[in-house]
């Protein structure tokens, strides 16, 4: 058995942990806003902060430049732009969190996600080429690295800036001034952990050597405008009569007069560029899919300990419920991965959101409890609520290895 397939993609997994700072945006969202409020400005509230987590996802689409990018130079090298910048991002906000929550934004949001969006999708290719029979299975794994960010880096944010375990003040905010000096610092912490973890994973990181590349330095871009000319950058609707979203995929839906026939790529893939996805239905399915999927998991990371902190002054505690929630999360993104391999994306999809539906009735018992019960509710829901959201499974058999 070769080995190699699996260190590549545990050091990919090791990478996608690395990248897991904004699934820690909830724990690390009161100490970045008491500092802006307490420090730089007064008007500052969670609610203005919270921008920069929606800067965030606003720029998800970086991920778009980020595979643009791995065809013209390189997916290593492109990973190394988008890691470096992605450290750079975090480190930086040492200073601009000193200058104002504009600077915040642009460095800890716009710039952070420019980073991560540039290496995010050259791991997850990586991982498909390796194990292309195992797609939804390898995805699942490698995701649940990112999930599991929290984990760790939870319990290493709240033990820096609150070692004493102070509560807020009572209109929600920390105050203390040994609390506030270290906010800055936790930053230059973050990119130091998430560096090692980052720098270790490259260094395992290898791409295999396709058949029809095997003696070719070319990168991705010259070998894709050789075998479909007018394709810049394609993704594909795979065999999803077996795997996908849909019975059926009319081909005309995906190409066009110009365009060679899927007798020219790769034999078990067809692949289209982003204008012909967008006259494709699985490419909207999914987007309904992903909106409903991250519009609750953001505001939940977002606010949950803001919310648990008006009746719990419990500061480590409440960082047990973020990290302990990500362990959910991480493992049942690789449940759900093993799943769809085994049976579709239909079939993990039968499963996924009956549970996100049915959190429209635990959730009013869990505000109703924890207000009269106290902490042991608080922690069970975030639990519940991430092991529902696993959009990026879905990926296994939608995505191309170009």
């Amino acid at each position: 058995m070769e080995i190699r397939p699996y260190i590549s993609v545990f050091g990919c997994f090791l990478i996608h942990f690395g990248l897991g700072t904004f699934p820690t945006f909830g724990n690390l969202n009161p100490y970045l806003t008491s500092y802006l409020r307490n420090r730089v400005d007064g008007t500052v509230t969670y609610g203005k902060v919270s921008w920069v987590l929606y800067t965030f996802y606003l720029g998800i689409s970086f991920v778009h430049f980020g595979g643009w990018l791995g065809l013209q130079v390189g997916r290593r090298k492109a990973m190394i732009f988008g890691l470096s910048c992605f450290i750079g991002a975090i480190s930086s906000t040492y200073w601009s969190i000193k200058a104002g929550l504009t600077a915040t934004i642009f460095t800890f949001g716009a710039l952070h996600v420019l980073g991560l969006g540039c290496a995010y999708g050259q791991l997850i290719v990586t991982a498909m080429e390796w194990f292309p029979e195992k797609k939804s299975t390898v995805i699942g794994i490698l995701t649940s690295g990112y999930a599991a960010a929290p984990l760790l880096m939870n319990y290493v944010q709240t033990f820096f800036v609150n070692p004493n375990n102070l509560a807020p003040a009572s209109d929600g905010y920390f105050d203390d001034p040994d609390v506030l000096d270290a906010i800055p610092s936790v930053f230059l912490l973050m990119a130091g952990v998430h560096g090692c973890f980052l720098f270790v994973g490259l260094l395992l990181y290898s791409e295999p050597k396709s058949r029809e590349v095997e003696n070719s330095d070319e990168p991705d871009a010259l070998y894709l405008k050789k075998i479909k000319p007018n394709c810049q950058q394609c993704f594909t609707v795979s065999n999803l009569d077996q795997k996908g979203l849909d019975n059926t995929v009319d081909i005309k839906e995906v190409t066009n007069e110009n365009s060679p026939g899927p007798e020219l790529v790769e034999s078990k893939d067809l692949a289209v560029t982003p204008q012909e996805a967008l006259k494709t239905k699985q490419f909207y399915l999914l987007v309904i899919t992903a909106v409903c999927s991250f519009h609750s998991v953001t505001f939940v990371n977002t606010f949950y300990k803001v919310f648990g902190q008006s009746f719990i002054h419990d500061d480590t505690f409440l960082a047990s419920v973020g990290s302990v929630s990500s362990a959910f999360h991480a493992l049942s993104r690789g449940l759900i991965g093993v799943i769809q391999q085994k049976t579709s994306y239909k079939g993990a999809s039968s499963i996924v959101w009956p549970v996100i539906f049915t959190e429209l009735i635990p959730i009013f018992w869990m505000v109703w409890n924890v207000l009269y019960n106290g902490s042991f509710h608080f922690f069970w829901y975030p639990c519940y609520h991430f092991v529902s959201r696993n959009y990026p499974t879905a990926n296994g058999n939608i995505e191309s290895t170009r």
